[in-house]
C-alpha cells in the first residue's frame, strides 16, 4: 500500500508539471551541505556528513484550485557508510470555493500554539533520526483529506480525514535487542476535528483525534539465538486538546494541553495504554537590543503509573523502560522546564540562539546552542552542536550518544 500511495503520489506530481509552463510555477530550491560530529542513530559511529536538494513548487490549476508539492533527495555518509534517501513531504490539491477549503494529498499538518513542545500534535510522524538543523524539517507528510469551513467570526471547522499512518521514527539502541523500523501503512479508520478561532485578542483551538498512536509500543516479535526481535504496534489513541495563546503588554502567552487516550492491548506491559495528560504553559517577549527569549513549563502526568524497576521479569522490564522512555511516562509525574534565547546583529544578518530542556525528576537536560551568518539574500552558514546528560534510563540521558557538534551551508530556503 506504500508503494501504491507513493506512485499516486509521483503520477499526480508528473501530470501537473507536464501540464503546466515552467513560468507558471512558483519554485524554491534550497541546497544543502552540512557536516557533524556523529549520526543520530545512537551508535559510536564519529563523523557523519550529508548534501541534500529540496524543492517546493505551487501552482494555479483553475480559478479555486491550486496544487502545492515539497520534497528533498539526499545522500548521507557515517563511518565509511553512504546511504541516499528521498521525501515527498507534501503534494496537495487544495479547492477553495465561498468560505470552504478542500485539501487532499499528502500534508504537513501541525497543531498547537507552543514553543516546539506541541502536546497536541498527534497527526503526523517525525524523522528523529535525520540530520537536519531545523526540527520542521524532520517532519512527514502523509496523506489527508481535510475540509476546513469558516464559520464566521474568526471560527474555522477542519474535519480530517487521515487514511496513512507514517510513524515517528526513533533512534534505538539496546544491546541484544533488534527492531526494524516502522514502515508506512494504510488505515482509512481515522478521523480528526479541530475547531479555530485566530482573530482578536486570544487565539484559540479545541481538538479531536481518533487514530493510531504515531509513536506506538515496542512488543516481542521472535526470540532468536543471537537477539530479542522487535517490532512496533501502533494501537488506537484518541486525543483532546485545547491551545490558546494571546498578548499582555508586550509579553506572548500561550498553553497547551492535551488528555491522550490509548486503547490498553492484553499484551502490554508497563505503562503504555495509560491514560496521560500533558500540558506547556510559556511566555516569550522581544527585548531590547535585538533579544527575544521564551521560557515554558511543562508537565506531563500519567495515570495509574507502573514503575519499571518493581517488575520481576527481567524482559517485561527491559521493554517496559524503552517504551516508558519513547512516549515519556519513566515517572508518575514529570515536570520539566525549556528556554529559548536569541541574540540578532547586523539587521538579523547575524544570529546567535540556545535551546535547553531540563526534567526535575529525572534531572536530565539538552542543551542546543546554534550560529547563523546570512552571508547574502541567499546563502547561509551554521555552526552548532547539541548534548544530551542525565542517566541512561532518563528521556534525556538515554540520547548521551546522540551528542555532536555540526556545521552547514546553505543557498536557499
Amino acid at each position: 500500500m506504500r508503494w501504491r500511495i507513493t506512485w499516486a503520489l509521483t503520477v499526480l506530481a508528473f501530470v501537473a508539471f507536464e501540464a503546466r509552463s515552467a513560468d507558471e510555477w512558483q519554485t524554491a530550491t534550497s541546497w544543502r551541505m552540512g557536516v557533524a560530529s556523529s549520526d543520530r542513530a545512537l551508535n559510536d559511529r564519529v563523523g557523519a556528513g550529508m548534501g541534500s536538494a529540496w524543492l517546493r513548487a505551487e501552482t494555479t490549476l483553475a480559478e479555486t484550485l491550486g496544487l502545492r508539492m515539497e520534497g528533498w533527495l539526499a545522500v548521507s555518509q557515517a563511518d565509511g557508510a553512504r546511504k541516499g534517501a528521498a521525501e515527498l513531504r507534501e503534494a496537495r490539491l487544495r479547492w477553495r470555493i465561498h468560505q470552504t477549503d478542500l485539501t487532499i494529498g499528502r500534508q504537513i499538518l501541525p497543531w498547537g500554539r507552543a514553543d516546539k513542545i506541541n502536546p497536541t500534535d498527534v497527526l503526523g510522524g517525525r524523522d528523529s533520526t535525520l540530520l537536519v538543523l531545523d526540527d520542521d524539517d524532520q517532519r512527514r507528510g502523509s496523506l489527508a483529506l481535510v475540509l476546513d469551513h469558516a464559520l464566521g467570526g474568526g471560527l474555522r471547522l477542519g474535519a480530517y480525514w487521515l487514511p496513512e499512518l507514517r510513524p515517528n521514527l526513533l533512534p534505538f539502541r539496546a544491546p541484544g535487542f533488534a527492531l526494524q523500523q516502522p514502515s508506512s501503512r494504510f488505515d482509512p479508520a481515522q478521523f480528526a476535528l479541530k475547531l479555530d478561532h485566530s482573530i482578536g485578542k486570544v487565539d484559540w483551538s479545541l481538538s479531536w483525534f481518533d487514530g493510531l498512536d504515531r509513536t506506538g509500543r515496542l512488543k516481542v516479535d521472535q526470540i532468536t539465538p543471537s537477539s530479542i526481535q522487535l517490532t512496533t504496534d501502533h494501537s488506537r489513541l484518541r486525543m483532546l486538546g485545547v491551545d490558546v495563546a494571546t498578548t499582555w503588554q508586550g509579553y506572548g502567552l500561550r498553553a497547551e494541553v492535551a488528555h491522550r487516550m490509548p486503547k490498553r492491548e492484553d499484551d502490554t506491559v508497563g505503562n503504555h495504554g495509560q491514560q496521560q495528560t500533558f500540558a506547556v504553559v510559556g511566555i516569550d517577549r522581544n527585548l531590547p537590543d535585538d533579544w527575544y527569549a521564551n521560557v515554558q513549563a511543562i508537565v506531563r502526568h500519567t495515570q495509574d503509573h507502573t514503575e519499571y524497576r518493581d517488575m520481576a521479569n527481567p524482559l517485561d522490564r527491559a521493554i517496559s523502560l524503552m517504551n516508558d522512555l519513547r512516549s515519556g511516562q519513566t515517572v508518575a509525574t514529570q515536570h520539566g522546564l525549556s528556554g529559548y534565547v536569541k541574540k540578532s546583529w547586523d539587521n538579523e544578518n547575524l544570529q546567535a540562539e540556545l535551546f535547553a530542556l531540563y526534567y526535575a525528576e529525572s534531572k536530565d537536560y539538552l542543551l542546543r546552542p546554534k550560529m547563523h551568518y546570512k552571508w547574502n539574500d541567499e546563502v547561509r552558514l551554521s555552526l552548532g552542536g547539541e548534548t544530551f546528560q542525565g542517566h541512561a534510563d532518563t528521556p534525556l540521558g538515554s540520547l548521551h550518544r546522540n551528542a555532536m557538534l555540526f556545521g552547514e551551508i546553505r543557498h536557499g530556503f
